[in-house]
């Protein structure tokens, strides 16, 4: 009798599993757990089995298996996420049992691992995991947890069914080995699947940007919430460059009046500018010019030339935020040279 999670299912696509092992690769490295990965040759015949030799116990042959399995404790089974050429998900005993016994593709469908001797948390971190395999990867898989945390991401009953178990079992279970191992910061069982949570979606997030082309450099020390907005942005920032750009003027009501800046006082003048900074606002346009800038001025070049001559690209719903400053590089011909630092500062360093 023991708390074990059982799962199977199938690769919904077979060009993902590279991506799917190199994702658990990294979630391995980070957890600092014991990984393997297999690349069998799917071309070949499959002839693994298990040899038993006083009490050594081998696995000799072509499982025929790609993918790759982890030991997320030292008293936790392999989890294993290997697949045949029918992209069905498997384990290297399992596929030797069936070749051995020449079973049906019935027998030994379920993939399996106890957590009984090992900590609630590394029980969390497989249900997690498994879920997200489930989400990204495949989409059929069936789990059955007989700690119900699958079912009902309740560390409370998690805890109830593993004490159960153990009393029943009249385990000796040496209770050191099921204390909570945690990340450096020591956090609660529900931030512990918070931070799994977010591993996990950091992980997406990492291949989702190698695949369109950029490089991600990682560090096991910084905080996963930082690197996730981090990569949520820098996402955002390609999703918006590849929106068409529109005139600045069609993000105002088509009736919205631009006054000359000559048939106004300075109240109306910084009236005038709290409306566009507030109409850009709503379109996460900021505007960050010089705070030295008079509003006249300031005023003046976005009703005259900004607004009406140049064109965005609309940051929409992507969460990114553009800044209008001004500044094209040019110093010479800027409208804001007089007031900003930079042109004074650029002077000063010529020889």
């Amino acid at each position: 009798m023991g708390i074990t999670i059982n799962f199977k299912g199938s690769l919904t696509d077979l060009s993902k599993l590279p991506k799917l092992i190199n994702e658990v690769e990294d979630i391995c490295k980070i957890m600092k757990w014991e990984f393997m990965i297999l690349d069998n040759d799917w071309s070949l015949p499959e002839n693994a089995k298990i040899v038993e030799k006083n009490d050594d116990v081998r696995i000799i042959g072509n499982p025929g298996l790609k993918g790759i399995g982890f030991k997320p404790h030292k008293n936790c089974e392999w989890v294993d996420l290997f697949f045949d050429k029918n992209k069905t998900l498997s384990s290297i005993e399992t596929k030797c049992l069936q070749l051995q016994e020449k079973s049906d593709k019935n027998k030994y469908v379920w993939n399996s691992v106890e957590t009984q001797a090992v900590p609630v948390l590394i029980h969390i971190a497989i249900i997690k995991l498994l879920r997200w395999l489930k989400k990204n990867y495949i989409h059929d898989l069936e789990v059955f947890d007989q700690g119900k945390y699958w079912e009902t991401d309740n560390i409370d009953i998690l805890h109830s069914r593993l004490e159960t178990v153990i009393i029943a079992s009249d385990s000796h279970i040496d209770k050191s080995d099921r204390q909570s191992e945690k990340p450096k910061k020591q956090l609660s069982e529900k931030d512990y699947a918070d931070y799994i949570d977010k591993l996990l979606e950091n992980s997406s997030l990492e291949a989702e940007i190698k695949m369109r082309g950029g490089e991600m450099w990682k560090s096991d020390t910084i905080d996963p919430n930082l690197d996730n907005m981090f990569m949520k942005n820098v996402i955002a920032f390609e999703e918006a460059c590849k929106q068409p750009e529109v005139p600045i003027r069609s993000l105002f009501p088509a009736d919205y009046q631009f006054p000359s800046v000559e048939s106004m006082d300075d109240n109306q003048v910084a009236q005038k500018l709290d409306e566009i900074s507030d109409i850009l606002s709503k379109q996460s346009i900021e505007l960050g010019f010089n705070e030295e800038l008079p509003d006249r001025v300031l005023y003046k070049y976005l009703a005259e030339d900004c607004i009406i001559n140049d064109t965005i690209t609309p940051p929409g719903s992507t969460g990114y935020i553009w800044t209008l400053n001004g500044c094209g590089g040019d110093c010479d011909s800027c409208f804001q040279k007089e007031y900003c630092p930079t042109p004074k500062e650029l002077d000063n360093e010529e020889p």
